[in-house]
């Protein structure tokens, strides 16, 4: 309906870029029971094991799957491919068939910390990802 208030404001929008958007949440109510995690910095990120967290549109429920971390590209300005990952979580195989549309942007964590996000999928195939790192998205 036009005019019709979909959602009451969340924050404030201090900054958009190619990488994300920042800025600053009023209140906390919507996050009440969010998980929190320590922001990694790009030099945090490791060969090796980490997660993807990925809301499943079915019923809302937010899953980790376990991802391999393969390689790490060393940059010193920002760009969306920072480092390469394998998907190893079957689950997600079975349930997505790997790295889909819409998938974009979900966080990975490595080591309890929030080292970057999902860029996109690797050429045609699923089961091989790109993501950005966090540095970039929040812009230091």
């Amino acid at each position: 309906m036009y005019g019709e208030k979909i959602c009451d404001a969340q924050g404030n929008i201090l900054n958009i870029n190619d990488f994300g958007i920042r800025g600053k949440i009023i209140g906390n109510e919507v996050f009440k029971n969010a998980s929190i995690y320590k922001l990694g910095d790009k030099d945090d990120v490791n060969l090796g094991s980490a997660q993807v967290l990925i809301k499943d549109d079915k019923d809302s429920s937010k899953n980790s799957y376990d991802i391999e971390i393969t390689k790490i590209t060393e940059q010193n300005k920002p760009e969306i491919c920072g480092f390469e990952f394998k998907v190893t979580d079957k689950n997600l195989i079975e349930n997505y068939g790997g790295i889909v549309q819409g998938m974009s942007g979900c966080p990975i964590i490595q080591n309890g910390k929030l080292i970057g996000a999902l860029s996109h999928v690797c050429n045609d195939d699923t089961k091989n990802g790109m993501g950005v790192y966090i540095n970039w998205m929040i812009g230091r």
